[in-house]
């Protein structure tokens, strides 16, 4: 719980991560995190934001860092910021599809 509270800190100190966090569109929780960013301008910025913690003491992994989209104006993108864009990602153990499905190994329906 003491790491969760630090990254609020440092999400609170970044204007930009402050701001997707107070409307809602970053979900953080240790280790994990999840942005909602309404297009590729506003992905690429969030993840520019992500580079200015590292004076934090944090740093994106950049193996396990993955965009998703479903916007359909974004079809032909197919990476943003050298990220190559997934047709699903894996959040706290719950599968997000592009089509907003979502699936859990660990939910039995």
């Amino acid at each position: 719980m003491l790491f969760n509270a630090y990254l609020d800190f440092v999400i609170q100190s970044n204007p930009k991560l402050k701001s997707l966090a107070d409307k809602g569109s970053l979900l953080a929780f240790s280790d994990d995190m999840l942005i909602i960013a309404k297009d590729k301008h506003e992905a690429e910025e969030t993840l520019r934001a992500f580079a200015e913690i590292q004076e934090f003491g944090f740093k994106i992994n950049l193996k396990k860092t993955q965009i998703m989209t479903d916007r359909h104006d974004m079809q032909d993108v197919v990476e943003i910021c050298n990220f190559k864009i997934n047709k699903s990602i894996k959040y706290l153990g719950i599968t997000i599809y592009c089509d907003r499905k979502l699936t859990s190994d660990s939910i039995k329906g």
